[in-house]
């Protein structure tokens, strides 16, 4: 089974290499003359009090967070770093005290301390690490390379087990090679990740140290300057205990494989991939993607993957009369079950629409159009006693006008919305759940702003309608705001919330909330801002709750 996915891969990858060809060389910028010390950025404090008068506090009474966003740049070599602390805990995997920095001198880019990198959309996928790494992008070449930690060992959290799962230290590498210019280029990326269970203690009966390794090939070409190819697949082998027995097999290539990951017992091969096919033209356009992502396709270069889907979209756009008239929608089939080991399978066929309409300068109406429905078959009937057809349908709609009353001296505008959306399933045999649902809404919207004396306000109205088998509900609710400029350094904005919701099992409960910020501006790039929130929830036949929260705030900028 391994030989003949690793036999499929190198014909993937033999196909792209092909692909690749009119290789043209990218425009270096020339970099002018430096000075030999600046330093830019911001530092801000910020200060929270919040009081309650519910039983259960969800947040601290008295909190703190100190940011920072400088780059200093030394004869052209510029160096970010960024710095948060604050008083939340520090003892899980992601800490919220981190401190980074990333150098870059002309083609040069060095990565130290807590870093965020891309090289690929299946391998190394902007997952945080602790560590080191460096990016040369010399010309039509590219390389990169990044070490470190890509998560911090935690233990048991009393009280929190059912949230924060134990888990080791996990130690990883990934590098990437490119070649090509803007226009065409090729890029391969590996990325391989370990659990460290040396130093790190647990039950392994509750968890097992893992290892992953993800080699991904991508590709992208322009022709004629208005049609576009895109190709990127990736192989995934993943081992949920790396203590398991290694295979014996000998395979072509082993001697190099073994130095990246150890192919063993438990070894999940998976395989991802995504292509696109584009033609633009000034007002109009197409283009043709497809999606394969095998089930349980991981990657610990990356936080998390939908899987376990085939799709294929068709996806056209336009725009006539200047710019009045733009259309753009996609229509196109997704299914599941790539592996036939799932009991059912379904397919579900994808449909939208979006188009706009500038009928003269006041007057501008949009409407968006999706229909999507699955059809759920079984698969394996010899385990069911009955076979059956789910089908599901999820329809939806959306009507947006806006309408200018004035432009001088005072601007006024209104705005209108409408919407429907509704979710519909249906089976001859199997009843589980609500079946229908539907919910449809209005809102209302009044702008204006007064440039003469600095004062703008607003308000607005929504309402919305729930209905299904078990429940209905009504939700109004009427939102009011202002911003006045007292000066150019001093502004405050307000806003005022009521709502209420009935529903037909005798639930009512009104809500009220009152938001007022103030910023004014120092000298010197420095600014005070104070912020005041206070929300109120009444429920019939129950006491009031409220909640307080005062925020304090400073930053400064150079």
């Amino acid at each position: 089974m391994l030989g003949f996915l690793y036999h499929r891969f190198c014909i993937l990858a033999s196909v792209l290499v092909l692909t690749v060809w009119s290789l043209q060389a990218q425009d270096l910028a020339a970099i002018g003359q430096q000075s030999p010390f600046s330093l830019h950025g911001g530092f801000d404090a910020r200060l929270s009090i919040y009081r309650t008068s519910q039983q259960l506090s969800y947040y601290a009474p008295f909190g703190y967070a100190l940011s920072a966003n400088l780059t200093a740049s030394i004869y052209g070599i510029s160096m970010p770093f960024s710095l948060i602390y604050s008083d939340n805990n520090r003892q899980f995997s992601q800490p919220f005290n981190r401190i980074g920095v990333s150098p870059t001198y002309k083609w040069i880019k060095v990565h130290l301390g807590y870093r965020n990198v891309h090289f690929g959309k299946f391998s190394l996928a902007g997952h945080t690490f602790l560590g080191a790494g460096v990016e040369l992008t010399p010309g039509l070449f590219r390389f990169g390379f990044i070490k470190g930690r890509f998560n911090k060992a935690i233990r048991n959290v009393q009280g929190l087990e059912n949230f924060i799962g134990p888990q080791y230290d996990r130690q990883g590498m990934a590098m990437k090679i490119g070649v090509g210019s803007e226009d065409h280029y090729l890029d391969l990326s590996l990325m391989s990740a370990k659990d460290d269970a040396t130093g790190n203690k647990l039950d392994t009966a509750t968890v097992t140290p893992a290892e992953n390794a993800v080699i991904e090939l991508q590709t992208h070409h322009r022709f004629y300057d208005f049609i576009t190819f895109d190709v990127e697949i990736a192989a995934s082998g993943y081992n949920e205990n790396s203590n398991s027995e290694q295979i014996q097999d000998e395979f072509w290539g082993r001697n190099i494989a073994d130095r990246i990951f150890r192919v063993r017992n438990n070894t999940d091969l998976r395989f991802a991939g995504e292509a696109s096919l584009g033609v633009a033209w000034k007002t109009a356009g197409v283009s043709l993607g497809y999606k394969y992502i095998e089930p349980d396709f991981r990657s610990m270069g990356a936080y998390t993957f939908y899987n376990d889907i085939e799709d294929i979209t068709f996806n056209p756009y336009c725009s006539v009369y200047r710019g009045k008239i733009r259309i753009n929608g996609s229509v196109g089939v997704q299914k599941n079950n790539l592996n036939r080991v799932r009991l059912q399978q379904s397919r579900r066929f994808i449909g939208n629409i979006n188009s706009s309409l500038i009928i003269n300068e006041k007057l501008t109406t949009s409407l968006a159009y999706s229909n999507f429905r699955s059809d759920i078959l079984t698969v394996q009937e010899e385990f069911l006693s009955d076979s059956f057809d789910i089908y599901q349908v999820s329809e939806q709609y959306r009507i947006n006008t806006q309408f200018k009353l004035r432009n001088q001296p005072i601007g006024q505008n209104i705005g209108f919305s409408i919407f429907h959306q509704s979710y519909v399933s249906e089976s001859e045999i199997v009843r589980i759940g609500v079946q229908k649902n539907r919910q449809s809404g209005l809102s209302m919207q009044y702008n204006q702003r007064n440039p003469q004396n600095k004062l703008g306000w607003n308000a607005g109205l929504n309402y919305s309608l729930t209905n299904n088998e078990l429940l209905n509900s009504s939700r109004v609710s009427f939102r009011g705001g202002a911003q006045k400029s007292f000066s150019d350094v001093w502004i405050v904005r307000g806003f005022a919330t009521v709502g209420y919701t009935n529903r037909s099992d005798d639930f009512h409960f009104w809500y009220s909330s009152v938001q007022c910020q103030s910023t004014y501006k120092l000298k010197h790039r420095q600014q005070l801002n104070i912020v005041i929130a206070y929300i109120n929830r009444q429920q019939a036949n129950r006491t009031s709750t409220s909640d307080v929260r005062l925020n304090f705030g400073y930053g400064i900028s150079f």
